[in-house]
C-alpha cells in the first residue's frame, strides 16, 4: 500500500514539476537506487516532495577523471557534501572518479546540481 501511494506521489510530483525548459526533474524517493547521467552544462533539479527529510549518496561511476559539480539550493534548505546551504545559496566542488556526492534534503526542498566539467558523468545515487 505504501507503494503504491509513493509511486502516486512521484508520478504526481513528476506531472506538476515540470519545466518547459532542458532542467531535467528528479524526485528523490526514499529507499531507492537510481543512476543518471549528468551532462555538460544541463541542470539536474533534485526535489524533495515529502513530509521528512531524504539523505542521498550519489557516487561518480563513470566519466572524467575529475569535474567540477555546482550545487544551487532552490526552495529551502538542506546540506551539499556538509555544506548548509539556503535558497539561492551555491557550492561549488571537485569530483573525482568514486568519489560521492552526500544530499541532505529537508521536505518540500530542491536542489540544482550542474557538471561544469568537460564530459558527461555518470552518477549511481542510493536513498534512505
Amino acid at each position: 500500500m505504501l507503494r503504491k501511494l509513493t509511486a502516486i506521489i512521484i508520478c504526481a510530483a513528476s506531472i506538476f514539476t515540470a519545466s518547459a525548459h532542458a532542467t531535467k526533474q528528479h524526485v528523490f524517493t526514499q529507499g531507492l537506487s537510481v543512476d543518471y547521467e549528468f551532462l555538460v552544462n544541463e541542470p539536474q533539479v533534485f526535489s524533495n516532495v515529502f513530509f521528512w527529510t531524504i539523505k542521498a549518496t550519489c557516487t561518480i561511476v563513470d566519466g572524467a577523471p575529475e569535474s567540477l559539480i555546482s550545487a544551487k539550493m532552490l526552495k529551502k534548505t538542506g546540506i551539499v557534501n556538509d555544506t548548509t546551504l539556503a535558497t539561492n545559496e551555491t557550492f561549488t566542488t571537485t569530483l573525482r572518479l568514486g568519489d560521492k556526492l552526500n544530499i541532505v534534503a529537508i521536505a518540500g526542498s530542491q536542489v540544482e546540481l550542474i557538471n561544469l566539467g568537460t564530459q558527461t558523468l555518470k552518477v549511481s545515487c542510493t536513498t534512505a
